[in-house]
């Protein structure tokens, strides 16, 4: 009898850790976050606190996928998830959603300034170079940015306007001359969301870029 108590035991706590876990990266999941998120939500509304939400996208994914096969795309999710989870604060979270998406929830976040700080770190180790099949390769990454209660209240407003702020990114890089791809956090005018752009190509080997590099622009 006990041993068939522990076994339901296991076997519940392995199917409430699939509910919750990428089963890839081992990062949170969209369910998990969304729950995480109800919670950092009441308590920064409480405290009237600032509180974050990062969209991070990979540049060139698909690249990755077509030339070194999907086996090795996996890979470069882990490494990237791992290196994630590892610089993540405490109290913070980050998630898969999907794809090659990752959302990073800031919780207790002080200003704009800070919430720059935070992503400027992380696109620095996320564009570190990865070792796959013998090769050194560097990935770039695009990062929107929304702030509760300005970009909306609930994670699914937030994550729309990140998402906006992302793709603007995207465009921006498309069109901007390349001394002009700076990392900059980049609200519009009517909105708190903003933008990172990938860093100027950097040889391996470098340290980050300098603060200035990287400015919350008002």
């Amino acid at each position: 009898m006990l041993c068939d108590r522990t076994a339901n035991s296991e076997y519940v706590s392995r199917l409430e850790h699939e509910a919750h876990y990428d089963p890839l990266t081992g990062l949170p999941n969209r369910r998990l976050l969304t729950e995480s998120a109800a919670r950092a939500i009441a308590h920064a509304t409480r405290e009237n606190r600032l509180l974050g939400v990062a969209l991070i996208d990979l540049d060139g994914f698909k690249l990755i996928n077509d030339t070194f096969g999907h086996a090795a795309g996996d890979e470069v999710l882990c490494a990237v998830g791992a290196r994630l989870a590892r610089d993540v604060r405490p109290g913070d979270l980050i998630a898969r959603i999907g794809g090659d998406e990752f959302v990073l929830l800031l919780r207790e976040a002080n200003g704009f300034h800070s919430l720059a700080s935070v992503i400027d770190r992380v696109k620095y180790r996320v564009e570190q170079p990865i070792r796959l099949h013998g090769q050194s390769i560097t990935i770039s990454c695009c990062v929107g940015v929304a702030a509760f209660p300005q970009d909306g209240t609930d994670l699914r407003t937030l994550l729309k306007h990140a998402d906006r702020a992302m793709y603007r990114q995207k465009a921006q890089r498309r069109t901007a001359p390349l001394a002009d791809r700076a990392a900059q956090y980049q609200p519009t005018a009517s909105s708190a969301s903003g933008s990172l752009a990938a860093a100027a190509p950097r040889r391996q080997g470098l340290g980050p870029p300098p603060a200035a590099c990287n400015q919350y622009s008002p």
